[in-house]
C-alpha cells in the first residue's frame, strides 16, 4: 500500500467510527416526561384567552360553523 491509499483507507476508517459513534449519542438530558392528564410543558399563551367569554363565544360559533356534521 502506498502512502497515498494509506491516508485514504484513514480517512474512511476515522469517517465510519464518528459516524457510529455518533449514532449512539444520548441526548437524555432534552427530555422531558409528562405525567398522564397533566401538562407540564412551557407556559401556553393562548391559555388566557379561554379565561374570556367572549373568546370562547367565537370560537364555539366557529366550531359549529365548521362542524356542524358532528
Amino acid at each position: 500500500m502506498n502512502s497515498r491509499s494509506k491516508d485514504g483507507l484513514f480517512v474512511i476508517v476515522t469517517s465510519l467510527l464518528i459516524t457510529a459513534l455518533g449514532a449512539c449519542y444520548d441526548q437524555s438530558s432534552e427530555i422531558t416526561l409528562h405525567q398522564a392528564g397533566q401538562y407540564q410543558g412551557a407556559t401556553d399563551p393562548l391559555l388566557k384567552l379561554t379565561a374570556n367569554p367572549s373568546h370562547k363565544k367565537k370560537l364555539e360559533d366557529r366550531f359549529l360553523a365548521i362542524q356542524t356534521d358532528r
